[in-house]
């Protein structure tokens, strides 16, 4: 999940400033982290490394704060450059507040397991994603 959906994939939302609908709301619980929006949102472009050390760039654009749920140790979906980490990685799930990161052929070679795709365009690099899914067993939206 990039960004809000990141944000969802977690066990709570908190809104104590009411920037979006206020209060809190429970998350899908997949990913042990918990957000809290802020008065100010995150804009800025970054660049960074997975933690099999592929390089990209990419930006960020969001109201939250999500961190570890009571300080577990979770693996960062990358690192940037100035050490700090984001997102994070458990079995089956990955959240992040990169835009552009799944973008980049090396980051998805190594989050898929893949050979790196060599596509001619945007739909082909898509329609090897949705290949992957149905080797995978998720065929039931990946066509859509």
């Amino acid at each position: 999940g990039v960004c809000g959906a990141y944000q969802t994939l977690g066990l709570r939302i908190s809104d104590p400033h009411g920037m979006e609908a206020g209060g809190d709301a429970d998350g899908l619980g997949l990913l042990p982290v918990t957000t809290t929006l802020a008065r100010e949102k995150t804009t800025r472009a970054v660049a960074g490394r997975t933690p099999g050390g592929v390089q990209f760039g990419g930006y960020e654009i969001h109201l939250g704060d999500t961190r570890p749920h009571c300080g577990a140790d979770i693996a960062p979906f990358a690192i940037l450059e100035d050490g700090s980490r984001d997102g994070a990685r458990v079995p089956g799930v990955i959240g992040t507040y990169l835009h552009g990161a799944l973008e980049q052929p090396d980051v998805c070679a190594e989050l898929f397991g893949i050979e790196r795709p060599v596509a001619s365009s945007k739909t082909e690099e898509y329609e090897r994603l949705a290949d992957w899914f149905e080797v995978n067993g998720k065929t039931e939206w990946c066509r859509r």
